[in-house]
């Protein structure tokens, strides 16, 4: 089982560095491709450091139509917010369908670069294959998180993308609420990872974010964890552990971590969390109700990933 992630734009991001480093602690026999613009010098350096990274130029992919009619008509294909962030957030999602069209992988898991990989993918190849379907969290009735995203052909992104250009078109809409609206229009193509164990949702009709937002669809947030047996981060445990983006705090000489997500409609405070060193690399866990799980991802919003990473000193 392979991975994929994507760099739009002329900047390099010095965290990609970090991101590809983590993965490669726990993935050495996995392939990670790169989706980038350009090649930056830094990635020529990480591909000479890891066999198994390879770079692949935006320019040689074949623009499918659903792929042009974005970049012509989609009002978020040309906000310029931050270098043109909201564009590339969606765009990313028509450039892996290319690829996975040219290169013929399938079952890719997709992350984006501010994320860290605490396992070994092909562990779970055959949990994310049972599904059949694109899985990726989700923290509210609303809203799925598409840091962490299994993938399982080319088939399954581009009916993704397609339903992006019917719907979210004219009224414009993010990744992280098109795929939730994906989900509720095509259950059998897109499901769920679970955020939180399935005793945190065991009993309960509706959870209450800390804005006080009432959620109903609880089977969302502990949606396959029976299969996996461990949580994946949407983003509100990274922020819990790591703080969030400084570009997002008035005060940027403020500490955020312990930030609790206000939308998030699980409370990151009614968990403990702890690092534990298994064969000399260190390992996130989630406590709750006297039982310890595993965290597959965390989602460093702080882009702080170097503090994180499994093989830090500290």
């Amino acid at each position: 089982m392979n991975a994929i992630i994507v760099h739009g734009g002329k900047e390099y991001s010095n965290y990609i560095s970090d991101c590809v480093e983590q993965f490669f602690l726990f993935n050495k026999d996995s392939k990670l491709f790169c989706i980038a613009d350009q090649n930056f010098c830094q990635l020529e350096e990480l591909s000479k450091k890891f066999s198994n990274f390879q770079v692949v130029l935006s320019s040689s992919l074949k623009k499918t139509a659903a792929h042009r009619f974005y970049l012509a008509i989609n009002r978020s294909a040309h906000n310029t917010w931050r270098g043109g962030f909201w564009r590339f957030v969606v765009e990313r999602f028509f450039l892996i369908a290319e690829f996975m069209k040219q290169s013929g992988e399938e079952n890719l898991l997709h992350f984006e670069y501010d994320n860290l990989i605490f396992e070994k993918i092909n562990s779970f190849e055959s949990a994310f294959k049972s599904q059949n379907k694109i899985l990726l969290p989700a923290d509210g009735d609303k809203r799925c998180i598409a840091g962490v995203i299994f993938i399982p052909s080319y088939r399954h992104l581009q009916a993704f993308c397609r339903f992006y250009n019917r719907h979210c078109t004219v009224r414009v809409k993010n990744d992280m609420f098109a795929f939730s609206d994906f989900i509720d229009k095509k259950p059998a193509l897109c499901g769920n990872l679970p955020v939180v164990p399935a005793a945190y949702t065991n009993g309960k009709t509706q959870l209450l974010s800390q804005k006080g937002e009432i959620h109903n669809k609880i089977e969302r947030f502990s949606s396959n964890f029976d299969t996996f047996g461990v949580v994946f981060d949407a983003a509100a445990y990274g922020q819990f552990i790591g703080g969030i983006d400084q570009r997002n705090v008035e005060n940027s000489k403020d500490d955020t971590c312990g930030f609790i997500n206000p939308d998030a409609a699980y409370n990151t405070g009614d968990f403990s969390f702890e690092w534990k060193t298994e064969n000399g690399l260190k390992i996130p866990y989630l406590n709750y109700a006297a039982q310890t799980y595993r965290i597959f991802n965390l989602h460093i919003h702080s882009k702080k990933l170097n503090l994180y990473k499994s093989n830090r000193e500290n």
